[in-house]
C-alpha cells in the first residue's frame, strides 16, 4: 500500500513515548509513530462499530450483554 506523508505536532511527552516504543521495539520513529496511528485508527473504528450495535440494542438485550461481557473478563483473570 502506498504511503503518504504527513506533518503532526505532537508535544514533547507524546515524542518521548514514541521514541521509547521505537527503541524497545527496535524500529524507528516513523515506523512507531506509524503502527500506533494505525491502532489507534482500529480501536477508533471497532469503538464506533459497537456504539452503533449498543444502539440498536433493547435494554434487556444490553443487561444481557453487559453479563456476558463481565463473565468473559472473570475467564481472562
Amino acid at each position: 500500500m502506498p504511503l503518504e506523508r504527513i506533518n503532526l505536532n505532537v508535544t514533547t511527552e507524546m515524542r518521548r513515548q514514541i521514541r521509547a516504543i521505537a527503541k524497545r521495539t527496535r524500529k524507528t520513529e516513523s515506523e512507531a509513530a506509524r503502527e500506533l496511528l494505525s491502532m489507534a485508527l482500529e480501536q477508533t473504528r471497532r469503538q464506533q462499530f459497537y456504539e452503533s450495535v449498543a444502539d440498536g440494542m433493547t435494554s434487556e438485550v444490553r443487561r444481557h450483554m453487559i453479563a456476558l461481557a463481565r463473565a468473559l473478563e472473570e475467564l481472562d483473570d
